[in-house]
């Protein structure tokens, strides 16, 4: 243990990648759930300004109209664009929600797929370093025809109605 050794790279690419792995899963959770809050919050929205805009207009209707006359000017048109206006403010509101909610789950989507890269990377990193593919490479061009009939599968014995059996059981003919 050196002084600066917190400074150095862990080698150990299985705490590596199930540390990323546990990111990936963490991040893909903060997602859904974020898609599913942006539902609620755009049906939560919709729903109380509709009811706000429906209550305003009905009561402005009611008692508002028909006191118009001793409505100063400003007062008047102000109630009659909430009125007129409301409809338009709820939708551009939505668009206004949705679009954040949609910059969110990019932002996390980007940042899934970077950690999904960084993944890969040290995978990638983790079979140069143990020279895999040459290894794997090898082992099949020279493990014997034997070795790999045994890893296919069960074998047929005797005729075609002859019972399965399974590489490494004990076979007794009679």
């Amino acid at each position: 243990m050196g002084l600066f050794s917190f400074f150095r790279k862990s080698d150990n690419y299985e705490e590596i990648l199930a540390a990323l792995d546990a990111d990936i899963k963490k991040a893909e959770k903060r997602r859904v759930k974020t898609q599913q809050q942006a539902q609620r919050w755009l049906t939560i929205w919709t729903m109380y300004t509709l009811l706000l805009w429906v209550v305003y207009s009905v009561g402005f209707w009611l008692y508002g109209w028909p006191m118009r006359h001793n409505m100063s000017g400003l007062t008047l048109t102000a109630s009659i664009t909430s009125v007129l206006g409301g409809p338009f403010f709820i939708y551009y509101s939505r668009k206004i929600i949705r679009a954040w909610f949609r910059q969110s789950l990019e932002r996390q989507g980007k940042k899934i797929e970077q950690l999904m890269s960084e993944q890969k990377e040290k995978i990638r990193e983790l079979k140069e370093k143990t020279k895999y593919d040459k290894t794997k490479n090898l082992i099949d061009r020279y493990e014997s025809p034997k070795d790999k009939k045994q890893q296919q599968g069960p074998i047929l014995l005797g005729n075609p109605a002859a019972t399965i059996v399974a590489p490494g059981d004990k076979v007794s003919r009679a």
